[in-house]
C-alpha cells in the first residue's frame, strides 16, 4: 500500500512538471518565432480586453480574492476582434469604420505567496492581423509578436463578512513600435494601481474595479506628409470595469462584465483626427467551467458600448487555465509547523503577545465560494497545515 502511494505520488509530481514545461516551450517558442511587434502611424491600442491574473471569479475583471498560498496557475486567453483600428477621416471621404480583424492571446502566470499576496506576470502577443482598403487613412498592423511585457501583484486589504477589497499593481513595457498613442522617442514603461471590491452573496458574486496607469510618452508621430499627428499620444487613463458571477453548478459559472478606459488628455477633441473617443466601453458575456483536475476553461463573446481607443464591434474569446500546487513542485518552500517539543516550550510562556495586524494569517478567513470551485483548490493545502 504504501509503494502505490509511493508510485501514485511520484506520477502526479511527473505529470505536472511535463504540463508546466510544456506551457512554458509553447510560450518560449511563440516569442522567439514573432520577435517584433509594429504598427503604423495611426495604429493603436487595439487589445482593450485582457484577462485577469489569476482566472478567479471573472474573466477581465480582477477579482478580490488572491491566489491560495502555495498555488501557481499559468494560463492563455485566445482573443478575436473585428473593427478595432482607428480611422483619420480627411475632407472629401466617407464615414466608414476600418474593416479589420485581429487574432491575439494573453498568456498570464500568477502564484499564491501567502494568504493575501498574489504576485503574476502577463504576456500578450499579436498572432495574425488582417486589413481591408479603405478610402481614408486608418490603423493597420504589419507584423506580429510581443505587444506588451508586464509583472505585478495583488494584496488583500480586508475582509469582512461577504465584503472584502484588495489593492494591486503593476511595471509594464509597451513593445509595439510606431504606436501613435506612446509616441516617438521614448522607453515605453507603465505604471497601473486600481482597487478591487468584491461581493459573495453566494451563488452571485459581484466585482468592481477602479484604477489609473501612467505611462511615459514620446513626440507624437506625425502624417507621412508633414501634416499634424493625427493621434495624440495618451499618457494618463483611468481605468474601470465591473462584473457578475453567477454559479450554476453543472454549467460552472455564468459571467457579465462591462470594463473601459478613459484617456485624459488635455484638448482631445481638438487634436484628435480620428473616429476614437476618449472614452472606451465594452460589454462581455460568457462563462468558466473548473474541472477537479486543475483545469478551467472559458468562453465568451462582446461588443462595443462607446467606440473608444481599443474597442471592437466583435470580440470572442476562450482559453483555459491549469492550477497546481506549488510548493509540491519545489518552486517555492513548503513551510512546516513547528514540533511538538517546540509547541509545549511556548504553552509554558506566560506572557501573550496581541496579534501581528500584518501577519497575513492571524484571523480565520470563511472562503468564498469560488475558492471551493478554483482549479485545483482541493489539491492546494495551506502552507501551515501538517502533512
Amino acid at each position: 500500500m504504501v509503494l502505490y502511494r509511493l508510485c501514485l505520488g511520484v506520477f502526479s509530481w511527473w505529470r505536472q512538471v511535463q504540463i508546466l514545461r510544456a506551457v512554458v516551450a509553447v510560450v518560449a517558442v511563440i516569442s522567439v518565432l514573432t520577435e517584433y511587434s509594429y504598427g503604423l502611424s495611426t495604429g493603436n491600442n487595439f487589445q482593450k480586453f485582457s484577462p485577469n491574473s489569476s482566472g478567479i471569479d471573472f474573466l477581465s475583471t480582477e477579482s478580490s480574492y488572491p491566489s491560495k498560498a502555495g498555488q501557481m496557475v499559468v494560463g492563455t486567453v485566445f482573443d478575436y476582434a473585428m473593427f478595432v483600428m482607428p480611422v483619420v477621416y480627411e475632407e472629401g471621404t466617407t464615414d466608414q469604420i476600418s474593416q479589420d480583424t485581429l487574432f491575439s492571446s494573453h498568456s498570464y502566470m500568477s502564484l499564491g505567496v501567502s494568504r493575501n499576496l498574489e504576485l503574476h506576470v502577463k504576456l500578450p502577443l499579436m498572432l495574425l492581423a488582417q486589413s481591408f482598403e479603405h478610402p481614408s487613412e486608418k490603423g493597420t498592423i504589419i507584423g506580429n509578436g510581443m505587444s506588451y511585457l508586464g509583472g505585478g501583484a495583488k494584496y488583500r486589504l480586508f475582509k469582512q463578512h461577504i465584503y472584502e477589497m484588495a489593492a494591486g499593481g503593476e511595471l509594464g513595457f509597451d513593445l509595439m513600435k510606431s504606436n501613435p498613442y506612446v509616441g516617438d522617442g521614448v522607453v515605453p514603461f507603465g505604471i497601473s494601481t486600481y482597487l478591487a471590491v468584491s461581493a459573495d452573496y453566494d451563488p452571485v458574486i459581484l466585482g468592481i474595479n477602479l484604477g489609473y496607469r501612467f505611462r511615459t510618452i514620446g513626440t507624437p508621430i506625425y502624417h507621412q506628409d508633414d501634416l499634424p499627428a493625427p493621434i495624440p499620444p495618451v499618457a494618463h487613463t483611468i481605468l474601470f470595469s465591473s462584473a457578475l458571477s453567477v454559479k450554476t453548478g453543472i454549467f460552472g459559472y455564468v459571467i457579465g462584465e462591462v470594463y473601459g478606459s478613459h484617456a485624459v488628455v488635455e484638448q482631445y477633441d481638438v487634436h484628435n483626427q480620428s473616429d476614437r473617443s476618449q472614452t472606451s466601453l465594452e460589454y462581455l458575456l460568457g462563462g468558466t467551467y473548473f474541472f477537479n483536475n486543475g483545469i478551467g476553461i472559458k468562453l465568451g463573446g462582446g461588443s462595443q458600448l462607446f467606440h473608444g481607443i481599443g474597442t471592437s464591434k466583435l470580440r470572442l474569446i476562450a482559453g483555459f487555465d491549469y492550477a497546481f500546487d506549488a510548493k509540491k513542485l519545489g518552486i517555492i518552500p513548503a513551510f512546516k509547523r513547528p514540533s511538538k517539543q517546540k509547541k509545549s516550550q511556548a504553552k509554558q510562556q506566560p506572557l501573550k503577545l496581541p496579534p501581528d495586524p500584518f501577519d497575513d494569517n492571524n484571523y480565520d478567513d470563511l472562503e468564498s465560494s469560488s475558492a471551493e470551485d478554483y482549479p485545483g483548490a482541493q489539491g492546494s493545502d495551506d502552507w501551515f497545515n501538517e502533512e
